[in-house]
C-alpha cells in the first residue's frame, strides 16, 4: 500500500484551520505535514485572504490511493479518500467559525 500522505500550507487560511484539517487526516490514518515538504503555491497565496474570511488550504492526496495501478480505474480506496475529503472540508468549515458568544446570566 502507497504511504498515505497530507500536505497543507497555512499562512492561506487562518491560524489553526490547517492544524485541524491536518489533525482530521491523521484520525484518518493519514501522514499530514503542514508546509513540508512544500510551502504552498501561487493560487493560495492569490486567493487565500484570512483576514476577510477567505480562506485557502492546499490538500494533496496521492492517486495511488485511490486508482488502480492504470491510473484511471478507480481503487477499492475510493471510498474511504471520498470519506476524507468530505471530513476534511467539514472540520475546515467548523475551524474557520468564529466562537459562538456566551450570554451572561
Amino acid at each position: 500500500m502507497a504511504k498515505q500522505r497530507a500536505i497543507f500550507r497555512e499562512g492561506a487560511a487562518g491560524k489553526g484551520i490547517a492544524a485541524e484539517v491536518a489533525r482530521v487526516a491523521r484520525t484518518f490514518g493519514f501522514a499530514a505535514a503542514i508546509n513540508a515538504p512544500y510551502a504552498g503555491a501561487h493560487s493560495l497565496a492569490r486567493h487565500g485572504r484570512p483576514a476577510q474570511n477567505i480562506h485557502a488550504l492546499q490538500i494533496e492526496v496521492d492517486r495511488a490511493l485511490y486508482l488502480e495501478s492504470d491510473m484511471r480505474t478507480p481503487s477499492e480506496g475510493l471510498r474511504r479518500t471520498q470519506s476524507l475529503v468530505a471530513a476534511l472540508a467539514q472540520a475546515a468549515v467548523e475551524a474557520s467559525q468564529p466562537p459562538l458568544a456566551i450570554a451572561a446570566e
